[in-house]
């Protein structure tokens, strides 16, 4: 469900809103839930720490957004979504002043313009710029056998820029137009507004900083072969949720897949070619259900008020993908990789189901990696690495277009 239909007329309000439940879609400036590829290099990999070896990593990256794939795979700017096209009807019963109708209506009678005929358009221009940084630490409990804590913490900046556009009108009616356009104007960003401040969003502003803290991941991997040129893995995570909801006076929100405990398996199969690694891995998640934070309809005063706390459930995902590592010297490494990732519908407690919500995403990225310090300790090796990382979406559905590149430092001692 599109922020359109929040401004639909009265008669069509309760109809559509009485799903209170279904607050995902009243959500203004929603964003799809993201699914990440955030794990450090050592985690993309069968081999395993040695028994008794830490591993540091602090990686920061950035991307820009400004268009999505929609539910279809084509490409749509950020704020599609939510143009509304306006009526001149809406015009009129949105005025209080008896004197500004009387002014439409005469207006409208003589350019032949009936009230079902459209008066403008409007939409907004979002963009969204977010600055990652993420902190993993692993430590080599056995030979075969090592856990880790992964960290997730963004900045995001939204920004928001409302549009209208003033429908076509003869010709010769040009000069009364131009007279009228900006009172029209001012009407539809009026009723927008008001519209969102019925619905909670009272303190919209043309941009937002948001600092989000994720869910905080716990893995653990256990290497089951070691040959000298194939390893298999077994990989678990548990993601714990810290993530908050948001402030339900946010205009633009960020949804992810965040606030519930997450149940992950993976399997990495990894063989030298000489020179080269492949890697293929395999990977589910299960999304267990829990509890979020939504405003309340009020059919009464037809407005969104308080919160209540209902059952989510978020659908499970997996992914697959293949990745190169070829050394090109004892320091030097350049690595290529291709994942797909596949999300099923979310739910919500009284079993209505948002189709719009399932996800698919082809995604690419290329890593250079390199030693720029390394010794030795009791057999333990001492190493400094510094990997330069880009990552790009080629494809999806309900997912954001985005390259992102960004650095990581790795420390293992």
């Amino acid at each position: 469900m599109r922020i359109s239909h929040s401004f639909e007329r009265p008669k069509w309000h309760w109809v559509l809103l009485s799903h209170a439940l279904l607050i995902l879609s009243l959500l203004p400036f929603q964003a799809n839930a993201e699914i990440q590829w955030r794990e450090s290099s050592l985690w993309r990999s069968a081999a395993v720490l040695p028994k008794g070896q830490h591993s540091w990593s602090a990686r920061i990256s950035g991307q820009k957004v400004q268009s999505k794939f929609d539910d279809s795979g084509a490409l749509e700017p950020l704020g599609q979504p939510y143009e509304q096209k306006w009526q001149w009807g809406d015009l009129l019963s949105s005025q209080q002043s008896k004197v500004a109708q009387e002014e439409i209506r005469q207006y409208m009678k003589s350019n032949s313009i009936s009230e079902n005929d459209v008066a403008a358009t409007s939409g907004f221009d979002i963009q969204r710029e977010e600055i990652r940084f993420d902190l993993s630490w692993a430590y080599g409990l056995t030979k075969k056998w090592m856990f880790g804590v992964f960290v997730p913490i963004s900045q995001v900046t939204t920004h928001i820029h409302p549009e209208v556009h003033i429908a076509n009108q003869p010709a010769q009616e040009m000069t009364i137009l131009s007279q009228k356009q900006n009172n029209v104007r001012k009407m539809v960003e009026g009723v927008i507004q008001q519209k969102l401040e019925n619905q909670g969003f009272r303190n919209v502003t043309e941009e937002r900083r948001q600092i989000i803290w994720g869910d905080v991941s716990l893995l653990n991997q256990y290497q089951f072969v070691q040959q000298e040129s194939f390893r298999w893995s077994f990989q678990q995570i548990l993601k714990m949720p810290t993530s908050r909801n948001q402030s339900l006076s946010d205009f633009a929100r960020i949804t992810r897949d965040e606030g519930q405990i997450d149940l992950g398996v993976t399997s990495l199969l990894e063989h030298n070619f000489g020179p080269t690694l492949g890697i293929f891995g395999l990977g589910y998640v299960n999304q267990l259900p829990g509890p979020v934070r939504v405003p309340q309809y009020n059919r009464e005063k037809d407005q969104l008020e308080n919160d209540v706390e209902i059952t989510r459930d978020l659908g499970d995902y997996f992914w697959t993908g293949l990745e190169a590592r070829y050394a090109f010297s004892p320091k030097w490494k350049f690595d290529v990789a291709y994942r797909y990732f596949s999300k099923g519908s979310d739910s919500w407690e009284n079993g209505v189901v948002d189709e719009n919500s399932r996800q698919q995403a082809h995604l690419a990225r290329i890593e250079a990696s390199y030693i720029f310090a390394r010794s030795y300790r009791y057999e333990i090796e001492k190493k400094w690495t510094l990997n330069l990382q880009a990552q790009t979406t080629l494809a999806g559905v309900n997912m954001d277009k985005s390259t992102t590149a960004g650095f990581e430092i790795q420390t293992y001692f």
